[in-house]
């Protein structure tokens, strides 16, 4: 019913490359689940959403407001790393 509720299904969490936020790492995707339903698998790296990088948090909350603007049909664009390859 909101985005907090997606980020808490997924249990994303923060990715780090030399000290600094890269990514959000997916850890609930297993059979069943949220995750597995939107094709993601466990330890994705969502690196990021409608061409916005995901690291610096201003870039996030831009994420976020695009997509709480968003009408509900609209696409949203996925980039990530699975098994190392993009």
């Amino acid at each position: 019913t909101s985005l907090g509720q997606f980020i808490d299904t997924l249990e994303l969490t923060t990715a780090y490359k030399d000290g600094q936020s890269v990514a959000a790492r997916i850890t609930n995707a297993g059979a069943g689940t949220l995750g597995q339903a939107l094709g993601l698998t466990k330890d994705d790296l969502i690196i990021s959403i409608n061409g916005t990088a995901l690291g610096p948090t201003q870039n996030r909350l831009t994420i976020y407001k695009q997509i709480v603007e968003s009408k509900t049909s609209d696409p949203i664009t996925v980039t990530l790393i699975r098994n190392g390859q993009e």
